[in-house]
């Protein structure tokens, strides 16, 4: 089926987002989020890049693929969401095609069959929305921008918003003030990221209640080998003056990310751990990682693999996923190859895991100069 073209505008300022339909004058409201999709068992499908999430019951990473927007490909991560069944107890799935750089869904598939008294056999049936032209306009300093509806618009309908949005819990906006941390304790590193020199970004979503205490943590953007686990306990002794309305302490909704960070004692580190586990499977846990040799550069690198953790814990089927720097390749491999683990099990049986793993290296010598002009004879 091809409904045709229609417009829509999407703003976002960091903690909310806004998509206008002019044609229909309706507008959704829902939350933002900067997560990637670095650690996809770590993101809370709640806060996915605004996907819908009512009835959500799992979601799936397929191969990337690119989307052509103005005439040129703009490469996306590819998203299988399964939702509960429909009336009739046909299953539903939406995929959803997102920019790697702004995160914006650029296209969404919904295969939705059919069946009725007449038809007992599904019939396949699918609605493609794919966006073919976007405008980016300049980004506005903070506190610069507030969304104001355009006179005669009215709110859709956002199951989304209600699931982000704990009862009595405000957010931040207009007449809500921000909560500020006046005491904090810094997370402790989980033996296993040290060993594995992983370092990154754990993004949380919260309440702090009208008291100024933390409520209802989870995970957004998660890094793994322990280490979503030390921000979730670090935060929950956090205390904050609370947010207020209308000069009154009320709970308020918050994200915050808490930053995980070794002393540079080598160049070599990890930035991305990324298992994708199967339903009902454990993580592998890592016994012994290999690093490649330190060399001196001035400039910064990175390689990212995909691979398998097999059944006896051997990392297998390695394949450079990307790299700014090709003649450590080789040298990544290498040390890959050399890392073990503890298999992941499935009704205690191991099994082969997928793994995305991004190693990173630091520069050690300082950038060269420009050459110098040559005047011309």
């Amino acid at each position: 089926m091809k409904v045709g073209l229609t417009e829509q505008w999407t703003i976002r300022d960091g903690a909310e987002s806004w998509v206008y339909l002019p044609r229909t004058k309706k507008y959704r409201r829902f939350t933002s989020t900067t997560a990637s999709l670095a650690n996809l068992g770590g993101l809370d499908p709640n806060s996915l890049f605004g996907v819908l999430t009512a009835g959500l019951q799992s979601v799936q990473i397929a191969p990337e693929e690119s989307v052509t927007i103005n005439g040129s490909p703009v490469r996306c991560y590819v998203i299988s969401a399964n939702y509960e069944p429909a009336p009739g107890g046909v299953p539903r799935l939406v995929t959803f095609w997102i920019d790697q750089i702004n995160y914006m869904v650029l296209r969404r598939r919904i295969d939705l069959p059919y069946r009725s008294a007449e038809f007992p056999e599904p019939l396949a049936r699918n609605l493609d929305l794919t966006l073919t032209k976007l405008t980016l306009a300049p980004v506005l300093a903070g506190g610069e921008f507030v969304f104001t509806p355009p006179e005669g618009a009215t709110a859709m309908a956002s199951p989304a918003t209600q699931a982000d949005s704990p009862p009595g819990a405000y957010r931040i906006g207009v007449g809500v003030s921000a909560p500020h941390v006046v005491s904090k304790r810094e997370p402790e590193y989980s033996e296993e990221a040290r060993r594995a020199r992983l370092e990154g970004t754990v993004t949380l979503s919260l309440v702090v209640d009208a008291s100024g205490a933390p409520m209802n943590l989870r995970v957004l953007k998660g890094l793994g080998l322990g280490l979503d686990g030390r921000a979730l306990e670090a935060v929950a002794e956090w205390r904050f003056a609370p947010g207020q309305k209308e000069g009154k302490p009320v709970p308020i909704l918050a994200t915050i990310q808490v930053n995980f960070r070794l002393l540079p004692e080598w160049q070599w580190h990890l930035t991305r751990l990324a298992f994708n586990p199967s339903d009902g499977a454990s993580v592998p846990s890592l016994v012994k990682p290999q690093f490649p040799r330190d060399r001196k550069t001035p400039n910064p690198g990175s390689v990212t693999l995909t691979l398998d953790v097999d059944e006896h814990g051997k990392p297998v089927n390695l394949h450079v996923e990307k790299s700014s720097d090709p003649d450590s390749e080789h040298e990544v491999i290498k040390a890959m190859r050399e890392w073990t683990f503890s298999p992941g099990l499935k009704d205690g049986t191991p099994i082969s895991e997928p793994l995305t793993i991004e190693f990173s290296q630091v520069a050690t010598l300082p950038a060269s100069p420009p050459p110098l002009p040559v005047a011309a004879k």
